[in-house]
């Protein structure tokens, strides 16, 4: 498998997360729903007796005749579809209809964090599916608006909306922004620490980049040679994931991959010092 192939085959993994939920024992999606809500929820959990993407399409349009306002539906529909663009139309359409369900004046009240009402849920599904599918067809600066509404909704942040806009910002060289965000969440993890090399070094702050190649290769080296060209991982992505594990990696390639592929020369940089920064 090529670099491109694996790129490829990491496309829908970070919302795979989204559809899983509803999927799994005790998840309520909407608050207050009609016998034809349960009943296209109740068929969507066929999808689990089967394997190819056509039957759980198949399943996920019966859904929908079932109730048209099944947004789960929208997320199987989307994410089974082959054309991304197609899943970009489908998410859309999931995503007004889950604002329209919640009503123009549901995000007025004076509640600090909304992803801990019940009724909201499936609205932050949808609109993070959403949002990622626009970042992986390109459309940067659409998935950045979404993907900032999703955190000021949510500053708890349960879907690592943070992350995709780190990536953003990075990638449109808004380093301030960048900084800033980064100040409202100071927690060091593999993703944050990625970030902060390719900030410095697309900043060319080669040597504040340098002191950070033993902490990268420590913290996941699966992901230090996926970014060197080294490791083409095919890991699949699981609902969670072990620190330094390539599941990590493969996550957190498939978001940071837009900015590192915008820098020529940095699988180079990275091979370069990969022995150094174990023997240093």
């Amino acid at each position: 498998m090529n670099k491109r192939e694996w790129d490829t085959a990491s496309l829908g993994i970070t919302y795979q997360m989204s559809l899983d939920a509803f999927l799994q024992d005790g998840y309520r999606g909407t608050f207050h729903r009609s016998q034809n809500y349960d009943r296209a929820l109740h068929k969507l959990k066929e999808m689990k007796q089967y394997r190819g993407w056509e039957k759980k399409k198949l399943i996920a349009r019966e859904a929908l005749a079932l109730c048209p306002d099944c947004i789960e539906a929208y997320l199987a529909l989307g994410l089974y579809s082959q054309d991304i663009f197609e899943t970009l139309k489908i998410y859309k359409e999931g995503m007004e209809l889950a604002t329209m369900n919640l009503g123009r004046d549901f995000f007025r009240q004076p509640i600090s964090d909304f992803y801990e009402l019940d009724e909201a849920r499936v609205f932050f599904h949808m609109k993070f599916a959403y949002a990622c599918a626009l970042y992986e067809v390109g459309y940067m600066r659409r998935a950045q608006a979404q993907f900032q509404d999703i955190l000021s909704l949510n500053p708890a942040d349960a879907f690592g909306a943070r992350y995709y806009l780190y990536a953003g910002f990075l990638y449109f060289e808004e380093f301030e922004k960048f900084k800033q965000l980064y100040e409202r969440y100071p927690i060091q993890d593999t993703f944050t620490l990625y970030a902060n090399f390719l900030y410095y070094y697309k900043k060319q702050m080669l040597n504040e980049a340098l002191v950070l190649i033993r902490p990268m290769q420590e913290y996941n080296i699966y992901l230090y040679e996926v970014m060197a060209y080294e490791r083409m991982n095919t890991a699949i992505i699981r609902k969670k994931f072990l620190p330094g594990s390539s599941e990590e990696a493969a996550y957190c390639y498939a978001i940071l991959q837009k900015v590192s592929n915008q820098l020529e020369y940095l699988p180079t940089f990275l091979e370069k010092e990969k022995y150094q920064g174990v023997q240093g």
